[in-house]
């Protein structure tokens, strides 16, 4: 078991490199590793689960994983709702705004594709990490 307290700060980047390697090595040995990190970049790449501590509440994040690409669009909601009821996406008001959360990558492009293909125009798009996950959690 190893416990790891903020493990990249103050290292420059070559450094954390060398200790991502080091983590790697462990995990593939079947060392149970436990990490506490605000630095996002680094946990993207090694973690294969993370948890949020907020207001003394611990919460599993799953979305970073996935590929989460969120669409901003101007339309009416069901007739959005209509036009993507065989996708899994979540949709949700944000002001004159709608926002389409889609799960995968290809998942993604097909969504994309039919909205264009009914007039619906999109605003943004996002891709979301686990940094963008994490400041909309807090």
């Amino acid at each position: 078991l190893l416990l790891l307290d903020e493990p990249f700060e103050g290292l420059d980047p070559g450094v954390c490199n060398d200790m991502i390697s080091v983590i790697a090595e462990e995990k593939a040995r079947g060392s149970a590793i436990l990490m506490s990190s605000h630095d996002t970049t680094y946990v993207e790449k090694i973690a294969d689960r993370v948890f949020i501590l907020k207001n003394g509440q611990l919460s599993q994040i799953d979305e970073w994983q996935k590929e989460t690409t969120v669409l901003t669009v101007l339309g009416d909601l069901k007739k959005i709702t209509e036009i993507l009821e065989n996708f899994n996406c979540k949709i949700a008001e944000d002001g004159e705004y709608l926002k389409i959360r889609v799960s995968g990558n290809e998942e993604a492009i097909s969504v994309i594709q039919i909205l264009v293909r009914n007039g619906i125009k999109i605003r943004k798009q996002e891709v979301l990490n686990l940094e963008n996950i994490f400041l909309q959690e807090i």
